[in-house]
């Protein structure tokens, strides 16, 4: 569901604490049903019996500990707000962002991971493979080391948060691999004040330099591939994305990678040409407040 692919914000812990959540429980509204009052009768609310009944069946622990969490009753108290809103997937994962501890990522675990009682979600094709003749395979990936910041973005939900600050460094005995440290701010309703969070993500350049993949993740089993379009070293690279775990199979988007905080208007120009010949639109990127 990362960044949460994580080029902005991290799509696996947005969506594994939203669209996931939201999925497996289908709940009415979740004020009737706090800590406290059963969970069967909880459950007996849901629009999806199958999903239910799995979660009953196999789930009853990390369920259980899901409704005894402030923050995880809190997850689902947001999620319900979402029933039947115009752009109710975006909203679920709004909460998600803003909801993330230890007992929604067990349920999440044993539900979606482990007993499959979540169908995935599938969007094959919305962000495709990008063309060879797209790609940069010029990239260096001894550029891309330190600090750089997302200035611009594609997909709304995952890579235009404010203050994306990321720090990238390849270990001296294997140059093809980078880690970065990934951070970014969720704002918070009243718009002055905002949630700090955090991850690590671990990319492997293929024998095509423009493309670096992380996978063999243990948590809902995700796998983020990015693809250069475009880099020039200390001051620029567009990285597209597309992605996939066990509860979405098809997520991706676009980020704009700068060593200022906003994105300098002579790189408009080339950037734009990159996104084309990748069948993207900058007109559709949406610059980040950093």
């Amino acid at each position: 569901m990362s960044k949460a692919t994580t080029t902005g914000a991290d799509p696996v812990t947005s969506m594994a604490s939203s669209v996931l959540l939201a999925a497996a429980l289908f709940l009415s509204p979740i004020s009737t049903h706090l800590p406290g009052t059963s969970t069967q009768a909880a459950l007996a609310a849901t629009d999806n019996g199958e999903v239910g009944t799995c979660v009953l069946r196999n789930c009853q622990k990390a369920l259980a500990g899901c409704l005894a969490d402030p923050t995880c009753v809190e997850n689902l108290i947001c999620l319900q707000s979402c029933n039947g809103k115009d752009g109710e997937t975006e909203c679920q994962i709004k909460c998600g962002d803003k909801y993330q501890d230890a007992a929604i990522d067990t349920f999440n675990k044993c539900a979606v991971s482990e007993k499959k009682c979540v169908p995935q979600r599938v969007d094959e094709g919305v962000y495709p493979v990008p063309p060879d003749c797209a790609l940069d395979t010029k990239f260096n990936l001894a550029d891309f080391q330190g600090r750089w910041y997302i200035t611009a973005g594609l997909n709304r939900l995952f890579d235009t948060f404010p203050c994306q600050e990321h720090y990238f460094a390849s270990p001296p005995s294997n140059p093809n691999v980078v880690v970065g440290e990934i951070n970014w701010r969720i704002p918070t309703n009243n718009g002055k004040d905002f949630l700090q969070r955090s991850t690590m993500q671990r990319f492997v350049q293929q024998e095509n330099p423009a493309i670096l993949l992380n996978h063999g993740n243990e948590y809902l089993h995700y796998e983020d591939d990015w693809y250069i379009l475009a880099s020039k070293p200390d001051e620029y690279v567009l990285i597209y994305y597309r992605g996939q775990n066990d509860a979405w199979k098809g997520y991706g988007g676009a980020t704009v990678y700068t060593r200022e905080r906003t994105l300098p208007e002579a790189y408009v120009p080339e950037l734009k040409e990159a996104a084309e010949r990748a069948g993207l639109n900058w007109d559709d990127f949406m610059l980040t407040d950093n």
